[in-house]
């Protein structure tokens, strides 16, 4: 059985003994069937965030919040990014087609081709020219002893600088007047 499936009937039972717990304790409420109640309460939240970050993770959503709750939104964007990527018509011999599995074939078969060699099986290693005869330079072992060991505290303040304002120099967001404003503490890191 695959995971899609292990988890519907998961899903499945958690809601049944939900409701078998729920409906005990509207008969009898007592902190044992409170309790019991709340474990499986518990087990079908953790069933469901697991449900809602893999929806996150496949409409490929870049920003989420933890404790945002926004699942229908994160469903329409899946859906959404599943029609982009997609095809769902395709034109094969003039009839216009529907049918994903000879899409599917269709495209197969068009970057088979595509991508197959063009020269015979004797002309494959037969190039015009060679990398090898190729004028290529190479470093001195002085510079290749430059490119080697640590990065020393004056490089990096000497980076640091050249580097113009009002820009982000990585991906943490950080822009350069952070990294000069707190250039004495950071730096040695």
């Amino acid at each position: 059985m695959n995971k899609s499936k292990q988890r519907k009937e998961k899903e499945k039972l958690l809601n049944i003994e939900h409701h078998e717990a729920y409906v005990s304790f509207q008969n009898n409420p007592s902190q044992e069937n409170l309790t019991a109640l709340n474990v499986v309460k518990e087990k079908l939240e953790k069933l469901y965030e697991e449900k809602i970050e893999s929806i996150i993770i496949r409409s490929r959503a870049r920003w989420h919040e933890h404790g945002e709750k926004n699942s229908k939104y994160f469903f329409n964007l899946e859906k959404r990014n599943h029609v982009k990527r997609h095809t769902r018509k395709l034109r094969l011999s003039g009839v216009i087609t529907t049918d994903p599995f000879e899409i599917l074939d269709a495209e197969k078969t068009f970057y088979e081709s595509l991508y197959k060699s063009r020269q015979g099986p004797s002309q494959q290693n037969e190039f015009p020219f060679s990398y090898e005869d190729l004028p290529i330079p190479t470093l001195s072992e002085e510079c290749k002893q430059l490119g080697e060991g640590n990065i020393s505290l004056e490089e990096c303040t000497k980076v640091l600088n050249s580097f113009p304002l009002n820009k982000v120099p990585g991906n943490d967001g950080l822009p350069v007047e952070f990294y000069k404003t707190f250039w004495g503490s950071v730096g040695q890191l």
